[in-house]
């Protein structure tokens, strides 16, 4: 009995926390016609996570539902942009946060598997319901933005993506830190 109840309260505990990414906004730059939308539009599907990809045009941007119990990858999302020939605008991820995490300092936030180096700081985390994850890591924002964010940055972890030196506190075991603005949605 205690093993139905382990083995229960494992998937569910799976199933939470792979459903919290609810949805997502990529947007795109390079964008000149409806066939360069198709091209990307068609990148995306290709990737085991999503579910749905809607493309408005006028803004280049591309409204993404993610599969129920599937991983998110968001250096996937990346790869299938440039793969169809083009590059990340911007990408900001809906997530249904039913737990506060708890914040290491540095600012890194561990949550959902994911390690996060926030890019403001933060007194206090936002309350429980939809965040928004605006990524801003190389590849995930225009290369003048990027450029913009290491002057101002002295945290290696930016450049690389990867843990550095100041982030000996996080204590996931994943190298990758992915570098977010951290919003309450409205």
């Amino acid at each position: 009995m205690k093993q139905i109840l382990f083995l229960s309260s494992f998937i569910l505990a799976v199933f939470f926390a792979q459903a919290q990414w609810q949805r997502g906004r990529l947007q795109a730059t390079g964008l000149t016609c409806s066939m360069c939308s198709n091209a990307i539009h068609k990148s995306l599907e290709k990737l085991p996570f999503i579910d749905q990809v809607e493309a408005d045009i006028a803004k280049s941007m591309f409204i993404l539902s993610f599969k129920a119990m599937a991983a998110i990858d968001p250096d996937r999302l990346r790869e299938a942009i440039e793969e169809a020939g083009f590059a990340v605008g911007s990408l900001e991820l809906d997530a249904n946060v039913t737990e506060l995490p708890t914040i290491a300092s540095k600012q890194h936030l561990i949550w959902s598997g994911f390690q996060f180096h926030l890019r403001q700081a933060v007194s206090e985390l936002p309350p429980v319901g939809t965040w928004v994850f605006r990524f801003q890591d190389k590849g995930f924002v225009p290369t003048t933005r990027y450029r913009k964010l290491v002057k101002a940055q002295t945290d290696p972890c930016l450049v690389s993506g990867k843990r550095s030196v100041i982030c000996v506190d996080h204590p996931a075991k994943s190298e990758r830190i992915y570098h977010i603005e951290l919003i309450a949605a409205q």
